[in-house]
């Protein structure tokens, strides 16, 4: 493991925090998103009785790769997550199922949209930013909502050596190398904060 919360013990502290003062914003429409947007959503939505599983989304790149490797990574992750008792949201299949029905692509307002809405929802974030030299636009922008939100972010890199930019230091809960290491960090950081589930060993 590369980065730890032992090695940041005031990553709780942080996270339980009021929100920084608006004045500290200049952006008012990123003021206003959060974190009212994100209660709301999840007012919305009451999780269903029998849901016991810790919800965890799933991003990686997506941009320009193969459809077909992009879903079977997906499920090859799914299931390694099931084996260790957690869901596994994947924004990929959500927003091709939004597509199919609507007969075409979707807009990125839409797409955007979608997976924020999606991450709202979840207990945690598993992100894969292991390929080397790859802009992950979509990922960054995706762990910063998580990180304002309070929703815990595991990362792995593998040999990408993006576990030495400061800004992925700063908003991940956890930076590992590899995915069984960040499935392992992902359980102990859903003990660590208030999701209303203790995923046993």
């Amino acid at each position: 493991m590369i980065n730890s919360i032992g090695d940041r013990p005031a990553r709780a502290q942080h996270r339980a925090e009021s929100p920084p003062d608006a004045t500290l914003w200049p952006v008012p429409a990123l003021v206003n998103f959060w974190p009212r947007e994100k209660d709301s959503i999840r007012a919305a939505r009451q999780p269903p009785a029998d849901r016991t599983k810790p919800l965890v989304y799933f991003a990686r790149a997506i941009d320009g790769l193969d459809a077909s490797s992009i879903r079977s990574n997906g499920r090859k992750v799914g299931k390694y997550l099931a084996s260790y008792g957690l869901a596994m949201i994947d924004p990929y299949e959500s927003l091709r199922a939004t597509s199919d029905s609507a007969g075409r692509e979707a807009t990125p307002q839409e797409l955007v949209s979608s997976d924020l809405r999606l991450l709202a929802h979840s207990d945690a974030v598993l992100m894969n930013m292991s390929i080397p030299n790859r802009n992950y636009i979509g990922c960054v922008a995706e762990l910063v909502y998580a990180h304002l939100w309070r929703v815990p972010a595991v990362v792995y890199v593998g040999a990408s050596l993006n576990d030495q930019r400061p800004w992925l230091q700063y908003h991940a809960t956890v930076i590992c190398t590899k995915l069984p290491e960040a499935v392992k960090q992902l359980r102990k950081t859903l003990k660590m904060y208030d999701t209303g589930y203790s995923p046993t060993q």
